[in-house]
């Protein structure tokens, strides 16, 4: 357990973690948030934010909740 810790906390920690995580909800999430944050202006349908990341509406909303705390719409805001 203690070697895992160590290689998070290197360099090289932050690459693998992405590696690792790729492809998951929270990926996933950090994209539509990236998205957000390069459109703020733009209107927001999260319908198609969430098919734009590959998932359901109601998911999309559930993991950004656990993520952010809020909803798309109020973090846009």
């Amino acid at each position: 357990m203690r070697s895992s810790i160590t290689v998070l906390m290197s360099d090289q920690g932050g690459l693998l973690w992405q590696m690792a995580s790729f492809g998951s909800h929270g990926h996933r999430v950090s994209r539509a948030i990236d998205w957000l944050k390069s459109n703020f202006a733009a209107p927001l349908r999260v319908e198609e934010l969430a098919a734009g990341v590959q998932m359901g509406a109601s998911r999309f909303h559930h993991h950004f909740r656990q993520l952010k705390s809020m909803s798309p719409p109020q973090f846009q805001k």
